[in-house]
């Protein structure tokens, strides 16, 4: 199942980019699905979607916003902007992953990653 599919009105609860390791770089999302999501195993459950070895990242948040964050859309792809970035990165030598992410928020944040990996863990 892609839980990704399903996260259209999910509340964002948190961010976190993970350097512990060191030798990668993670995002971690926690959100809380919508009770109507579209599908019983998702609807109304808190998610953690961790992006695992980001070689980009990309937040523009708008911090005046009253309210909830909340999804509006998460679509498998990145600006153009980003793509001529990445585009010099990997000639430059560097590896740049397929998962290419665009999260955008009702309160017109933006948030942009490329990984290697996505996983979603359900939070009990």
């Amino acid at each position: 199942m892609n839980e990704t599919e399903y996260l259209h009105d999910s509340k964002l609860i948190s961010v976190q980019y993970d350097t512990s390791t060191g030798d990668t770089r993670n995002l971690i999302l926690t959100m809380e699905c919508h009770p109507e999501a579209g599908h019983p195993e998702v609807n109304g459950q808190t998610l953690c979607i961790r992006a695992l070895d980001v070689v980009f990242l990309s937040y523009t948040a708008w911090g005046y916003v009253v309210g909830e964050e909340v999804v509006d859309d998460w679509k498998p792809s990145v600006s153009k902007s980003t793509v001529s970035q990445l585009r010099k990165r990997e000639k430059m030598g560097v590896f740049i992953p397929e998962k290419q992410i665009t999260v955008t928020f009702h309160s017109g944040s933006v948030l942009e990653f490329v990984c290697r990996e996505l996983d979603v863990i359900r939070v009990e």
